[in-house]
């Protein structure tokens, strides 16, 4: 369905088409997580939108929880991902 609302039953005069427009208001999320494969520890965190800004801050979150550790990343090749991969690598 979408984001399509179902505008059901109205009443109205015979031959008239009902006006009714009307567009739900859905509230969207996103969890972004890191997972080690060997002993299942994982790092999830909810965010509003899929966004570098977000991303950022991400990191730096999971870079505070474990500031001790050395961690591989693998990333795909999301748009919003690539925007930040320069400011990790030392050129």
């Amino acid at each position: 369905m979408g984001l399509k609302t179902e505008a059901g039953r109205l009443i109205t005069n015979f031959g008239t088409k009902p006006i009714g427009i009307m567009q739900w208001k859905r509230e969207n999320f996103y969890l972004y997580g890191l997972v080690e494969p060997l002993t299942g520890e994982y790092f999830i965190w909810e965010f509003s939108h899929l966004n570098a800004a977000c991303f950022q801050i991400f990191l730096k979150k999971f870079s505070a929880n474990y500031a001790q550790d050395i961690h591989i990343i693998q990333l795909d090749n999301g748009a919003f991902i690539l925007v930040n991969i320069f400011k990790y690598l030392k050129i």
